[in-house]
């Protein structure tokens, strides 16, 4: 009997661990197309980095980041209930500091109930004109602040080396694990493949 057919099973699992080992750096590699014997090699993430960014760029936009939610936050009535007090102290301190430290002469003039009347009269003048302003605001922030292209734009211009590295080193104890379940696959198929030798022959 050929001795060598033992080694069968320590062939498949190298080349069990072998293949997985090439699909992981598939993820990367090449990062420039290469064609080899007439096939041509590209790896996942380079060659499909622009849909990818696109993809990504619109589920962010639309499902995480969605100026539509962050404008019903803003507009929220208990949002702006919540601010109202912050307001009301800086009024206060205007009024009856800031106001007659400038123009002395006005103290003559404003009395404590007149300060209470004028910052009755604010305070609900700014409780109508707070929202307006907060949508005006949301408003310039959806025409200027374009999550989408953001994302795409930083996707497109990763450094594919750095992010090749960080993702080898993060998964790295994932990465050894699957190699070995590739060397574990290829050993079980030699095996299986010696028995069906014995019985054949």
């Amino acid at each position: 009997m050929n001795v060598y057919i033992w080694i069968i099973p320590f062939i498949s699992a190298l080349t069990g661990w072998f293949i997985n080992h090439m699909l992981i750096r598939y993820f990367f590699h090449p990062r420039i197309p290469k064609t080899i014997a007439g096939i041509r090699f590209h790896g996942i993430i380079p060659k499909y980095r622009s849909d990818i960014a696109e993809k990504l760029g619109t589920y962010v936009s639309e499902k995480i980041f969605s100026f539509d939610e962050l404008e019903k936050k803003i507009l929220n009535p208990v949002n702006v209930t919540k601010v109202m007090p912050f307001i009301e102290g800086h009024i206060d301190e205007f009024l009856k500091v800031k106001l007659t430290k400038e123009m002395p002469f006005l103290s003559m003039f404003i009395g404590t109930k007149t300060i209470s009347s004028l910052k009755k009269t604010f305070m609900e003048e700014l409780l109508t004109l707070i929202p307006l302003v907060m949508k005006n605001y949301a408003d310039n922030l959806r025409n200027e602040f374009d999550i989408k292209k953001i994302i795409i734009e930083k996707i497109e211009n990763i450094d594919l080396q750095q992010l090749g590295y960080l993702f080898y080193k993060t998964g790295s104890k994932q990465i050894r694990n699957f190699k070995i379940l590739g060397a574990t696959t290829g050993f079980i198929i030699g095996v299986l493949q010696l028995i069906l030798y014995k019985i054949l022959s």
